[in-house]
């Protein structure tokens, strides 16, 4: 269904035959998960993250042709993907806050230019997209009101608590 690829931008998984949208491609297994997180790994609930083959090699997209679905154990196709279409999912669909944030060269007309995490992002933007449940709940606990972001954030950093 997929196969690794390589360019100036690194490795990522490339589509090698049509998926229909719903399509699931991958099953989720937590049985390996840790509160270590790293630019590689998956937050799959407060400070729970997991890491495998799979799932380490699929990009960030500002327009994303996958959702990982964490409550369903289920990674699929949110629309039609086409052969040699590059398989990819909204990082902070599943990231509060990123290991090693990164400047998006995505193109899109959505780019959020900076992917550091569902923290730094407006509500337009998380209400727009699927994004998980554990991600929402920490969002709306921590910004009922924006006074609670600046000091949220400079928290979370000095801790590493999320």
């Amino acid at each position: 269904m997929w196969k690794l690829s390589e360019n100036t931008k690194g490795k990522g998984l490339i589509a090698n035959r049509f998926i229909s949208k719903g399509t699931i491609l991958s099953k989720i297994s937590f049985n390996n998960t840790s509160s270590l997180k790293t630019f590689q790994t998956v937050q799959c609930g407060i400070n729970k993250h997991f890491l495998d083959s799979f799932h380490s090699l699929l990009n960030h997209s500002c327009n994303p042709n996958l959702v990982i679905e964490v409550t369903k154990g289920e990674t699929y196709a949110i629309r039609d993907i086409q052969i040699g279409d590059e398989l990819g999912f909204f990082y902070p669909s599943t990231e509060w806050i990123m290991d090693k944030p990164f400047k998006c060269e995505c193109g899109s007309k959505n780019c959020i230019r900076i992917v550091e995490g569902a923290y730094s992002l407006p509500y337009n933007v998380i209400s727009s997209l699927f994004i998980n449940k554990h991600i929402r709940n920490l969002y709306y606990k921590n910004f009922r009101n924006i006074s609670n972001r600046k000091k949220y954030i400079e928290k979370s950093y000095l801790l590493n608590t999320v």
